[in-house]
């Protein structure tokens, strides 16, 4: 696994890099994850975007771990990149 850019500061978050924030570690999980998975299906965040009836930039800041994500979104976007929900939440 390749180094992160982010500090942990205890066991349920992780300070950003760039504005020292705090990003709720499942958060993080599910950004990477996700992200990863859409590499693997080769689709764009746009194609997902579309796929999962959400806007582009909206996908950025969600593999972003920069906003949350509902359920029903969450699950919109596994269907998408054609993974399980489960899967895009395990470490």
């Amino acid at each position: 696994m390749p180094p992160t850019k982010y500090k942990y500061r205890d066991d349920n978050q992780i300070s950003a890099p760039s504005n020292n924030k705090l990003i709720p570690k499942e958060r993080q999980i599910f950004a990477r994850n996700l992200q990863a998975a859409r590499k693997a299906a080769r689709i764009t965040q746009g194609e997902m975007g579309k796929l999962a009836g959400m806007a582009q930039p909206f996908i950025s800041e969600i593999e972003n771990g920069k906003t949350t994500v509902s359920l029903d979104n969450a699950a919109n976007l596994a269907a998408a990149v054609g993974q399980p929900l489960y899967k895009l939440l395990t470490p």
